[in-house]
């Protein structure tokens, strides 16, 4: 009979074989990288859409950063639910459903004869627009950094423990989408063009988000056996001017 030890360490080294500890941290930013880049990629490509139905006046263009602000606090809402309410499992199964379902309507297209009401306000209208073409994939998007952040922190890299370092990678995403739209995208693709390519970018991101959820859950801490966390205490450094630039740098 094996011993309730050696079964740990079994499992540890099967885990270890399959997904080696050093693939977790380029994988988990890789994909958030990746997320973010296509959130911010998106959002001028669908205002562009917008722009032959109703122009480019600031209404508009105001009008789907509410969109898209309002919906990034519902997936921000979303990851927390998920991990509060359904556990991993519930809460990988719930997030792979919403990063599938927007394969219905991709890629996204907003028909150049759909008017506006004549005798109306047409915020609403576009905010129903937007929602049926690109909610639910931005949506999905807006719900990945929150879920893979607390995912990477149940698992056994030693960096788990302070999981917030893969903003960094999220911002880089976002960063290198705004100012690739107008310096390569928007004078090197049409239209139609940049939509493909954003949808066949979601579906890479897809897979990669669920091998994402699947190393994480392979490599998971298992906190019966897992070793308490040591948090050293440290006095606290003062906030001088140097490090609120740094900060704000």
């Amino acid at each position: 009979m094996q011993s309730r030890d050696g079964s740990v360490i079994a499992s540890t080294k099967a885990a270890d074989a399959w997904t080696p500890r050093r693939t977790l941290v380029p994988l988990f930013a890789a994909t958030l990288f990746t997320g973010s880049l296509l959130m911010f990629a998106v959002e001028p490509i669908v205002a562009k859409t917008v722009l032959p139905v109703l122009g480019g006046t600031p209404m508009v263009w105001n009008t789907c950063v509410l969109f898209f602000q309002v919906l990034l606090l519902a997936g921000y809402a979303f990851a927390h639910g998920a991990t509060a309410w359904f556990g991993r499992r519930g809460g990988a199964v719930a997030f792979a459903i919403v990063l599938v379902v927007p394969a219905v309507v991709l890629p996204f297209t907003i028909r150049p004869d759909a008017q506006p009401p004549a005798d109306g306000h047409p915020i609403g209208w576009l905010l129903l627009i937007l929602a049926r073409s690109i909610g639910l994939p931005f949506f999905a998007l807006a719900a990945t950094a929150p879920l893979l952040q607390r995912w990477f922190a149940d698992t056994d890299d030693p960096s788990a423990r302070d999981p917030y370092f893969l903003y960094a990678a999220s911002n880089a995403g976002s960063l290198l989408a705004l100012l690739a739209y107008p310096a390569i995208v928007e004078p090197a693709l049409r239209l139609r063009t940049q939509n493909l390519a954003w949808a066949i970018a979601y579906g890479a991101f897809v897979f990669a988000a669920c091998g994402a959820m699947l190393v994480g859950w392979q490599r998971r801490r298992r906190d019966a056996n897992a070793a308490p966390v040591v948090v050293e205490d440290r006095p606290a450094a003062a906030v001088t001017w140097q490090r609120r630039a740094r900060w704000t740098g």
